[in-house]
This record gives structure tokens, C-alpha cells and sequence, in this order.
């Protein structure tokens, strides 16, 4: 499949990154993977996460340390965002998988395999 490195932004006490993890694991490719909780991705990472995902969608809305946003989600900037995770990597949504220069959320699993189409 190349040389290309797939990297998943993983959470062991979740079921979707587990299962997702399983998934990466049998294509045989070059796997990174990045307790998110431990290595909170920087600022910049989470930039070019959002090219390829909605900002908003990156954050798990209904986690207690969210609270103090919830009833302003629809106002708040990219920038806040970005800082929101930063500063509370528990809210990023999981498991978050590159490869080839795209970006998905794996929720389901199974939805993995769309950046695989032809494997």
C-alpha cells in the first residue's frame, strides 16, 4: 500500500478506537498510534485535522468539560475550538484516523475502510 504512515488518534478505554485499531491492524500498513490523552495533538495538528473535518465535529459535545461552551457551540470560532482542545484533550471526538493526506472520524469502526477504498 505505499509508504505512507497511518496514524490514529486513540483513547484504549474506547470501543470505536479498539475496534477501529483492530480494523488498521489487519491491512498490514505502517500504523502510528497516538494516545491523544497522554500526547494532546498541538495546535497545528489540529488545524490540519480540520481541513479535512469540520472543527466542530472534532469536539465530543456532551463531555462534563464541555459545559462551560454548550450554550454557545454555535458561535464559537475555529480559534476556540482549537483551544478548547488544547486545553481539554478529554473533548476530542475519537478515534481520528490520517491517511493519505485525508482525515475521518472512525465512528462506526468500520468506517475506517472509506479511506481504503481500493483494499
Amino acid at each position: 500500500m505505499g509508504n505512507e504512515v497511518c496514524t490514529i488518534w486513540y483513547n484504549p478505554a474506547c470501543s470505536n478506537c479498539r475496534g477501529t485499531l483492530k480494523i488498521l491492524e489487519g491491512k498490514g500498513i505502517d500504523l502510528r498510534v497516538r494516545h491523544y490523552l497522554e500526547d494532546p495533538p498541538t495546535k497545528e495538528e489540529l488545524k490540519q485535522a480540520f481541513q479535512h473535518i469540520e472543527p466542530i465535529h472534532l469536539v465530543r459535545q456532551k463531555e462534563d468539560e464541555f459545559a462551560q461552551w454548550r450554550d454557545r457551540v454555535d458561535t464559537l470560532e475555529t480559534s476556540d475550538i482549537v483551544e478548547i482542545l488544547t486545553s481539554h484533550p478529554k473533548v476530542l471526538q475519537r478515534p481520528v484516523v490520517f491517511w493519505n493526506n485525508k482525515a475521518i472520524i472512525s465512528r462506526p469502526p468500520e468506517r475506517v475502510e472509506e479511506l481504503f477504498p481500493n483494499a
